[in-house]
């Protein structure tokens, strides 16, 4: 390993004829995949897909006061999705009693306009957010080309723009929570977290990471938001939808629902290999409740230790920050191929810490990992189940897993010394003073 760490590839952002032609032709790439992801997107946009319906009902159910206890009454809310959208079947599926005021504003909308607008908005913010990691990041030259052919060909990309899903506008989110971190402005990277977790429940496990950086300012503007949001809402929404909610997330967390091989979890994999139900999971490899339960927990444990360990050593924020994104991916039971779209910037991350050592044994986990994890056709690795099993569901877990392993050995090379940690105040606090000298060096 050693000796193909001293391997390195050419700097090929440095300007040269040859890098000038590469950089040209993964353009010309990057323009047909957008072209492809395009048509596909707007066939997808005649299809009757899934999703959308829930969150569009939510907002008409609420706009016409109706009680959202009862969205968690899966009948009921399924004969009311067929109301206002004909022919889909869809349920409120565990998510917050706020989520249906998110989309009020698309209401007074048919359904059709009210998707595409919320699919544009997507295209829009999954764009956006794109724009900022590649500045942010510096990537630049050929790597900016390969960056955005990567986004454009991956699957979860035209999956959430065909869904409707609004997970772009989770990540564009999650990046402005990374810049506002990364410049040292807390308060507003908490208030951001804030929104993300009364929208879609995302980010929570950056809390933990909150409290080990000791972003004091960022923790408290996080539950200012959460609590002013309830607060606006809880005239309509009232106790017995909390309570709908939480029994609703409780039965799912402990039903057989999660074994279904779209949840691209630690629980999703270790409830479809060792937990038999007789109407959804009928083949895992043996019945073993007990075995599933422990490999859930000593993911959640394992992966946590490591992440606390890794943040408690390095010195590179963005890695850390990254890292606690990544592993939320892995240890949330419902994710699924939509959610995938939130680790384009933990991938981001890792490529400008990377770029130029791929031949290298780090930097080939990453490429394997990031295929794995984004890449197109990978799906057709399921077609070994009947050959080898449900462990052939999870290629993309094991990407995942694979990235999550690169973060960490990314991070101990940055580890700090004894004695160096700092606190997320003392960050702000050297960051103003840097911008000061900054500032006295220009008017120079």
């Amino acid at each position: 390993m050693k000796a193909l760490d001293l391997l390195r590839l050419p700097r090929l952002s440095a300007p040269s004829a040859e890098t000038r032609w590469l950089a040209l032709a993964l353009w010309i790439l990057a323009g047909l995949a957008a072209l492809l992801l395009v048509v596909r997107w707007q066939d997808a946009m005649q299809q009757p897909l899934n999703i959308f319906p829930a969150y569009y009902t939510a907002a008409k159910l609420i706009e016409r006061g109706g009680d959202i206890a009862q969205f968690y009454e899966d009948k009921w809310f399924m004969q009311r999705v067929d109301e206002f959208a004909p022919g889909r079947l869809e349920t409120y599926n565990a998510n917050t009693p706020m989520l249906g005021f998110f989309f009020l504003p698309l209401a007074k909308l048919s359904y059709e306009d009210a998707r595409r607008l919320t699919s544009v908005l997507a295209f829009t913010a999954l764009m956006a957010a794109m724009v900022l990691m590649i500045r942010e990041l510096k990537v630049s030259g050929v790597w900016r080309g390969a960056a955005v052919l990567a986004v454009f060909t991956a699957p979860t990309t035209l999956v959430n723009l065909g869904l409707a899903q609004v997970y772009p506008i989770v990540l564009l989110l999650f990046v402005l929570i990374w810049l506002s971190w990364r410049r040292a402005r807390c308060a507003i990277g908490g208030a951001f977290l804030g929104i993300a977790i009364a929208f879609k429940t995302a980010g929570v496990f950056l809390v933990p990471l909150m409290f080990l950086e000791r972003r004091w300012r960022a923790l408290s503007a996080m539950v200012a938001v959460i609590a002013v949001l309830v607060a606006l809402t809880f005239p309509f929404v009232g106790y017995g939808a909390w309570t709908a909610y939480l029994q609703d997330a409780r039965n799912l967390s402990r039903g057989p629902g999660l074994a279904f091989p779209g949840y691209l979890s630690v629980t999703g994999f270790a409830r479809n290999l060792f937990l038999y139900d007789g109407r959804l999971n009928r083949d895992p490899y043996f019945d073993a409740p007990l075995l599933a339960t422990s490999i859930e927990v000593l993911a959640l444990i394992g992966l946590l230790g490591l992440a606390i360990r890794t943040a408690a050593k390095a010195t590179d924020r963005d890695i850390t920050f990254a890292l606690f994104m990544m592993i939320s991916l892995i240890l949330i039971p419902v994710t699924s191929n939509a959610h995938l779209c939130l680790g384009f910037l933990p991938a981001f991350i890792m490529f400008s810490r990377l770029k130029d050592r791929l031949i290298s044994w780090m930097g080939a986990t990453f490429l394997a990992g990031g295929y794995l994890s984004f890449g197109p056709s990978v799906e057709r690795l399921r077609g070994l189940v009947d050959w080898g099993g449900p462990v052939f569901f999870y290629p993309r877990l094991l990407g995942l897993i694979m990235l999550v392993g690169v973060l960490i050995a990314l991070g101990q090379q940055t580890a700090s010394r004894p004695g160096t940690s700092r606190t997320g105040d003392e960050w702000e606090q050297d960051a103003d003073h840097a911008k000061r000298i900054e500032t006295v060096e220009a008017d120079r």
